[in-house]
């Protein structure tokens, strides 16, 4: 397989289990800052290097390309160690960083599997995924770690056909060493069952391509805000029972809802500046380009703003607006230094 992000990602399983447009619609196309996300990759990479180091290899020359990237900070040594420590814990060796085909149970779902033991004497799968960020996220009812727990048991029966499939457990685990949260959840392989069947129809939604909508939780992390109509009626409908007289309560109950608002809106004004910028048109709306003013020479216009009773601190702009343009130009136009800064989204006159 070529690609190497699902289109289905089992990591957001929760939210296209709920609803099928979280994955069938277009998303937004809005770059959106990736550094939590890769420096969660690179610790992964050093929990891999550390747990496959062995006598012939100790994959020193690996770890130390990790510690020389940029994002590598010491403490990462001992929450990956402790990782380390907590899959040692188990009686197998462990089997990191597998790549599942989950294709049996959803055409075009995979995804990789931090750890997988199989403690064979106890007739116990072991399931584990290394989490480094500060949300917290539970084992128990995890439709990412029951996916995987389905395509870790077909792994190790290709090697082991006559596992006692009646008795088995699974356990699986969300380890998350920077809040020290270690949360699990064992299954029966019965239960895993049950569970896979009550989702089927909503992996069919998802199969036949019905943009089906639903609202909740999830939406939060949803990169296809912008374009759902029940999203946004959601945020909107908020519930007010006498507008002169809200108590606390729904006051706390509106703001729940509309501090929502904010990053959606924000989100729709880069997604129509990409737009204009990209030649589409979009009524009622132009880019506008605003300029930046910086000081060239702070010492010179401290000593100015000294001479004339200003705040030294004043930006360029402020400046201005204090002095008037033709003061200022005469003042301080020669200490201004101007670039071109970022479109500004602004509303059409007429």
């Amino acid at each position: 397989m070529d690609v190497t992000h699902s289109n289905y990602p089992p990591s957001s399983a929760f939210r296209w289990l709920k609803c099928p447009a979280s994955v069938l619609l277009e998303p937004d196309g809005i770059e959106r800052d990736t550094t939590a996300a890769d420096e969660g990759t690179l610790a992964h990479r050093i929990c891999e290097l550390k747990l496959t180091r062995d006598v012939w290899n100790d994959n020193e020359e690996e770890l130390e390309e990790c510690r020389a990237n940029l994002l590598y900070k010491e403490e990462m040594e001992f929450y990956t160690d402790e990782y380390y420590k907590f899959i040692k814990n188990f009686d197998a060796d462990p089997i990191v960083e597998t790549k599942l085909n989950l294709s049996k149970y959803m055409p075009g779902l995979f995804g990789t599997c931090d750890c997988i033991a199989y403690e064979a004497y106890r007739n116990e799968l072991q399931i584990v995924d290394f989490k480094y960020g500060f949300g917290k996220v539970e084992a128990r009812e995890n439709p990412q770690l029951r996916f995987y727990a389905l395509g870790a048991l077909d792994y190790i029966l290709k090697n082991n056909p006559d596992i006692n499939l009646k008795d088995i457990r699974i356990t699986t685990t969300i380890f998350q060493p920077r809040i020290h949260h270690v949360d699990s959840e064992t299954l029966t392989y019965q239960k895993l069952n049950s569970w896979y069947k009550s989702i089927k129809p909503a992996i069919k939604k998802i199969t036949t391509q019905q943009v089906e909508r639903n609202t909740g939780s999830w939406c939060k992390w949803c990169d296809r805000q912008i374009h759902c109509k029940e999203y946004q009626e959601e945020l909107s409908n908020v519930y007010i029972n006498d507008f002169f007289s809200l108590s606390d309560d729904e006051i706390a109950q509106n703001y729940e809802k509309l501090k929502e608002i904010e990053p959606l809106i924000k989100k729709m004004r880069e997604y129509l500046v990409k737009q204009l910028q990209n030649g589409s048109t979009v009524k009622g709306y132009k880019l506008q380009q605003v300029n930046s003013k910086s000081w060239t020479d702070k010492d010179a216009v401290t000593q100015i703003a000294k001479e004339h009773e200003l705040v030294n601190t004043m930006s360029p702009s402020q400046a201005q607006r204090k002095l008037g343009k033709k003061q200022f130009e005469e003042l301080l136009g020669d200490y201004v230094e101007i670039k071109p800064g970022s479109p500004k989204l602004v509303k059409e006159k007429g």
